[in-house]
């Protein structure tokens, strides 16, 4: 039988692989000895040069520096000995009494003649050495302060020594100039009080002089005091003037040692690297630098540097050609003897790699060779076709063979496969039949693994069709496991139930003992459930949500099951030393009594589960007919009213609120209506569930506000005083964490005033889990100017309490107090018992639903403060307020007699 290349025995191929690298052109080594020599002797010398320019830069700039740095200190040695010269001529000739006018007269004469050559020189003084008073002034050409005299007198109090002293450089408001006074003491000794006689020197002619030698880019020429005070800088930089530089290497450690050298150092200031020069005078404690940038010393040097490596680069390149040159006859005849067995190596590390057995197989005998790793992978080598089937797994060897007979190298068939050592591991294999010359066909092919890849798609459709917390199936499983039990129902004429699961406490446990706990939570929850049903009835959809299918079971069998599961749920539960109890709520649709697709079997037990929410929680409640009509009456709520929302089909109707003491007009409160293009002006209890949907609730509020503000704003500019306009807000409205500022900056932006606004609430709001929330927004409209009213007082559970931990104003009665309190003594009671709790708490006390002259009058002989009702007026549209407002009469309401009702 023929062998194919891609299974060449060992022999074969030790062989070959013998024959090739071992035979390499001595020629091609000693072609690529002497290149890689010469290359080397190019660089070494190319970067010998480039450091011997670097050397001889550096010591050039270093001579330049010293040199410049020379010239700089006897210029200045001049300069202060023409200065001391001046000083020592000037207490000479003025003596001890500086107070002698001839004296005086003779010395600023001469000053005035000799300091035409010192330019440098503004002025001369003398000085009192204990008071610092002024005995002798003589200033050139335009006059000078007086700052830089005390601190002269100053410096030569602390002066222990004598001789001449250079201050430091002071700026002088007066000249507009920055002077340095340089001073001797006259007629005492150290520790005496004598005079002192100081001249001031112009930093700017000093730095004029600095100027004029060029020192490139970057340069830096400086006169410093001994103590490492900068007195003269160039470039000019006030901030430097009198800087300490003290700590820096000249005067830490050069300085020191010897009184002129050189140094390298990166400057602080701009980080500049500069080679510096120094020298210290004789005649003054002054030192003089000069400092050169490296980058303007070496760019010579770096520019002689490239060219050397560009010409050694250049020679090596010529040289890499001829070595490629000489070298490509010899690698072409290695190339040709290599290339069949770097061919078979690289065709068996493949496989090796792959983990791919290559085979070739005999159909006269089935004897199968194989290639060399194939008992590293499969245990076996070549043989007997027999051998291999008994290791591959009884449900897969049908495939296996007919894929065999009918090998066209298109498809892989894939089977699992038992390993010597037990493991079972899964294996694809691809085969095709070759047909030989005058020979019989045979059929080769390939196996590889591909376990990796089998527990991969495993994996991931794990993860994609269960939950990650629970373990349990998600919402896209769960769906095709109904769709599955709805299938084999219907075939076996059998019913099902449908049980979602909703957890009732789970949001107040996330937020009290955190989402650690919740999660715990949800994890027993879990395993109570697939304790009830088992694992493969049931899901997590989402947050605590669960589904529960049950097989076989009827309406009242699943009632009972659904108690059995409450009953479970609501067993006590460990975490972290603290005994945990929950409570569900459960909803249940029965197939084939309520519906039969999956969508809307789902629904049917979505509507089921929020009526056992609304109907008080932890109960189970089975689909009626009665919840779809009202979950799509509420369905259609929402649609219409996001369709007015629109088109702009909320206003707000306006009812006033009437002072009982003076018969004004005090404010309105506004009432939110629809304007229904079909169905009329509709009241909030004709679209009352549109305020469930926590989206529309807000959007309502924020379209009720912007409107209230407009309206506001027309009747102020107008001139009207419309009161405050109390509007009632909604509970999901303060979900809403910004609901303060979002009122504050409408009623800004509509350039109303707090004082005209008014919240009211209700104690549902109040009643939250969000306390802390809603006190704080309450408060941050309180401190905005808006007033807060508590509404329908009295119709919730814990109003005192409400009066105390929240800002509240104004407290308004409910109606069905108002209703009937000339007939209910108890409702008259509780109408009176309000207002005297308001009185005593010093808070505005309005009534609300005024109907008849009766309720009136009882509510003003108590003390009511304002009300509101049909008695005084309907809620009114925004453009009729207007004529209202001028229209109103406040003395209708005072009369005694007989009240007259609103038209």
């Amino acid at each position: 039988m023929t062998r194919t290349p891609a299974i060449t025995t060992r022999a074969v191929r030790e062989r070959r692989a013998a024959a090739g690298p071992g035979r390499r052109h001595t020629l091609t080594r000693l072609v690529w000895v002497v290149v890689a020599f010469a290359c080397a002797g190019l660089l070494v010398f190319a970067g010998w040069a480039a450091w011997s320019g670097h050397r001889r830069a550096v010591e050039q700039a270093s001579v330049t520096s010293q040199n410049i740095a020379r010239a700089l200190m006897q210029h200045t040695e001049r300069m202060i000995d023409s200065v001391d010269m001046l000083l020592k001529m000037t207490a000479r000739e003025l003596g001890p009494d500086a107070a002698d006018p001839v004296r005086r007269s003779s010395v600023t004469a001469t000053l005035a003649y000799v300091t035409q050559n010192l330019r440098h020189v503004l002025a001369v003084r003398v000085l009192d050495g204990q008071t610092g008073e002024l005995l002798f002034d003589f200033v050139r050409s335009r006059e000078i302060g007086e700052a830089g005299d005390r601190a002269t007198v100053a410096a030569h109090a602390r002066e222990t020594i004598e001789g001449l002293v250079v201050g430091l450089p002071t700026f002088d408001p007066v000249s507009r100039s920055w002077l340095t006074p340089v001073s001797r003491r006259i007629g005492g000794r150290v520790g005496i009080a004598g005079n002192i006689v100081v001249a001031h020197i112009a930093v700017e002619a000093m730095v004029d002089v600095l100027r004029e030698i060029e020192l490139g880019e970057d340069g830096v020429l400086s006169i410093i005091r001994t103590d490492g005070r900068i007195i003269a800088r160039h470039p000019f930089n006030a901030a430097h003037m009198g800087q300490d530089v003290s700590a820096s290497p000249l005067f830490r450690r050069l300085l020191p040692k010897a009184p002129f050298g050189t140094y390298d150092h990166v400057a602080v200031s701009d980080g500049v690297r500069r080679i510096f020069a120094y020298r210290r005078l004789e005649a003054a404690p002054l030192v003089v630098t000069i400092g050169i940038a490296r980058s303007v010393v070496l760019s010579a040097w770096m520019a002689n540097a490239r060219r050397d490596f560009s010409i050694a680069l250049g020679a090596m390149l010529l040289l890499v050609v001829a070595g490629v040159f000489l070298s490509r006859e010899a690698r072409r005849r290695d190339a040709a003897e290599c290339a069949l067995v770097a061919s078979e190596e690289r065709m068996r590390l493949s496989l090796q790699a792959a983990r791919m057995v290559a085979w070739e197989q005999d159909p006269s005998t089935d004897f199968v060779m194989r290639s060399d790793n194939a008992r590293e992978l499969l245990g076996l080598g070549s043989g007997h076709l027999q051998d291999y089937l008994e290791r591959v797994h009884p449900e897969d060897r049908v495939g296996l063979l007919t894929s065999a007979e009918g090998a066209t190298g298109e498809a892989a068939v894939e089977y699992r496969y038992r390993q010597p050592d037990g493991t079972e591991i899964w294996l694809a294999s691809r085969g095709t039949v070759l047909q030989g010359d005058g020979a019989a066909p045979r059929l080769v092919g390939v196996t590889f693994d591909i376990t990796d890849r089998k527990l991969a798609e495993e994996a991931a459709w794990r993860a994609a069709h269960h939950d990650v917390l629970t373990g349990l199936a998600n919402r896209a499983l769960f769906q095709q496991r109904l769709e599955e039990a709805l299938g084999a129902a219907a075939r076996n004429g059998h019913g099902l139930a449908l049980l979602l699961v909703d957890l009732d406490d789970f949001k107040s446990i996330n937020d009290t003992l955190g989402h650690d706990a919740g999660d715990a939570l949800l994890k027993a929850t879990a395993e109570r459930l697939k304790a009830a049903a088992g694992e493969a009835a049931v899901a997590r959809l989402g947050g605590d949500e669960f589904a529960v299918i049950l097989i076989g079971c009827d309406a009242a069998r699943s009632g009972a099951e659904a108690d059995r599961i409450l009953k479970a749920l609501h067993e006590p539960f460990a975490y972290e030393g603290l005994t945990l109890a929950s409570r569900a709520s459960i909803g249940i649709a029965v197939y084939p009594d309520h519906h039969t697709s999956p969508s809307e079997l789902m629904k049917d037990a979505d509507m089921a589960l929020y009526a056992a929410k609304e109907g008080g929680r932890h109960r189970a409640v089975i689909y009626a007919a009665h919840m779809r009509q009202s979950i799509e009456h509420r369905m259609t709520v929402a649609r219409g009213m996001r369709a007015a929302l629109a088109e702009g089909e909320i206003l707000p109707y306006y009812q006033p609120n009437i002072c009982l003491a003076t018969g004004r007009i005090i404010g309105f409160e506004a009432l939110a209506r629809w304007r229904h293009p079909r169905r009329g002006l509709l009241t909030p209890s004709a679209f009352a569930s549109a305020f469930e949907d926590p989206e529309l609730a807000v959007a309502i509020g924020q379209r009720m506000m912007a409107e209230i503000a407009s309206d506001i704003r027309r009747w102020l500019g107008q001139g009207l005083d419309c009161g405050r306009i109390a509007l009632n807000l909604s509970t999901a409205e303060f979900r809403e964490p910004h609901l303060a500022d979002a009122l504050l900056e409408t009623l800004a932006a509509a350039q109303v005033p707090t004082r005209f606004f008014e919240v009211e609430v209700t104690e549902t709001v109040l009643l939250g889990h969000a306390m802390e929330q809603v006190s704080a927004m309450l408060h941050r409209l309180r401190d905005g100017g808006v007033r807060i009213a508590l509404d329908d007082f009295g119709t919730g559970y814990a109003s005192l309490t409400h009066l105390k931990q929240f800002p509240v104003d104004d407290i308004k009665i409910d109606q069905s107090f108002v209703r009937d309190l000339e007939r209910d003594e108890d409702d008259a009671a509780i109408v009176a018992a309000v207002i005297g709790l308001g009185r005593s708490l010093g808070k505005q006390v309005i009534a609300e639903g005024v109907e008849t002259e009766g309720q009136l009058r009882y509510l003003r002989e108590r003390g009511c403060n304002s009300a509101q009702g049909y008695l005084f007026a309907k809620p009114m549209i925004g453009s009729r307020v207007e004529g209202f407002l001028r229209g109103h009469t406040p003395e209708r309401w005072l009369m005694t007699e007989r009240l007259i009702p609103a038209a």
